[in-house]
C-alpha cells in the first residue's frame, strides 16, 4: 500500500506518513491557517504527475457512464424558499447548473483517488487542520464523485450544506472553470441577503478567483462562503474529484440536491 500511494501522492513535499515529523507539523500548521484566514486550503502538487495521468486514465474509460445534469436552483441548495419570501430574494434567484457526475460505486477500488480517499493517513491530516475528527462515508454513491464539466457547462453560485470539501483537481478546462468564490458572505446568526443579492447581480469587488493546477487538492469551507465554477469552454472538460468526510462514522447522505432534484 506505501509503494503504491508513493507512485501517486507527493510525500516528500507532503509527509502524511510522518505525522511526528517537524515537515508534517509544519504542514499541518500551515494548511490551518490558510483555511482559517482564506476559507480555503490550496495544496498544489500533492498528486505526483503519474497519479495524474493513472487517474485521469482510468476516469477516461467510463466517462461516458457519466450522468448529465442541467437544472436551475438557488443558492440554498437544501432550504427551498417558502411562499412568504419576495421575488427579489437570493433564495428565489435560480442559478444555472450543467454538469456530469461519476458516482462513487463506478469508481474501481484500486483507482487512484479511491486509494487516497480510503488512506488513514489523510483522514488524519485532514482532521487535525480541521480541529476534530473526521470520516469517510460509508455512503458508495456520494463518499467520492467525479465531476465533468463539458463546453458550455457551469456550475452556479450556491453554498454547500457541509461544512467543507475536499476536492482534487485532475484536469482543468481550456478556458475558464475557475473557482469563484467570497469567504464569510454569510454567518451562523446573519444570512446577510443583501449582500449575496450583490454578487449574484454581477458585483465582483468580494469576489476571489483560485487557479487549480491538475494533482492540487483543495480544502474548503463552502458553508458561509458563496461559490461556483464560471462557465466552461473548449474540447477538455474540467475533471474534478470531490471527497465527502463527516463527522461521524458510517454516514450515508440524502443528497438529492446533487442530481438537481431540489429545484426551486
Amino acid at each position: 500500500m506505501n509503494n503504491s500511494l508513493a507512485d501517486i501522492v507527493n510525500l516528500r513535499q507532503y509527509p502524511l506518513v510522518e505525522s511526528e515529523s517537524v515537515a508534517y507539523k509544519n504542514l499541518v500548521g500551515e494548511a490551518s491557517s490558510q483555511l482559517a484566514q482564506k476559507s480555503i486550503c490550496v495544496l498544489p502538487g500533492f498528486f505526483h504527475q503519474d497519479g495524474i495521468r493513472l487517474a485521469r486514465q482510468s476516469i477516461r474509460q467510463i466517462e461516458h457512464l457519466a450522468e448529465p445534469r442541467w437544472f436551475k436552483r438557488t443558492p440554498y441548495v437544501f432550504n427551498p424558499p417558502t411562499r412568504d419570501v419576495p421575488l427579489g430574494d437570493p433564495r428565489r434567484q435560480a442559478q444555472e447548473y450543467d454538469i456530469s457526475y461519476l458516482y462513487g460505486g463506478q469508481l474501481d477500488a484500486d483507482q487512484a483517488i479511491r486509494v487516497v480517499y480510503r488512506w488513514n493517513c489523510l483522514h488524519d491530516f485532514l482532521s487535525r487542520v480541521v480541529g476534530h475528527r473526521l470520516f469517510p462515508l460509508a455512503d458508495t454513491t456520494y463518499d467520492l464523485i467525479v465531476s465533468l464539466i463539458h463546453d458550455g457547462g457551469i456550475h452556479g453560485w450556491h453554498f454547500d450544506s457541509n461544512e467543507f470539501a475536499v476536492s482534487l483537481m485532475l484536469e482543468p478546462s481550456e478556458t475558464g472553470g475557475v473557482f469563484e468564490y467570497v469567504p464569510d458572505i454569510r454567518t451562523h446568526d446573519d444570512e446577510r441577503f443583501d449582500d449575496v443579492t450583490r454578487v449574484l447581480s454581477g458585483e465582483r469587488h468580494r469576489v476571489r478567483c483560485v487557479a487549480v493546477t491538475p494533482g492540487t487538492l483543495v480544502l474548503f469551507r463552502g458553508h458561509y462562503a458563496l461559490h461556483r465554477v464560471s462557465r466552461v469552454g473548449g474540447a477538455r472538460p474540467r475533471c474534478m474529484a470531490i471527497m465527502s468526510f463527516d463527522r461521524r462514522p458510517g454516514m450515508v447522505l440524502d443528497n438529492a440536491g446533487l442530481r438537481g432534484d431540489r429545484t426551486n
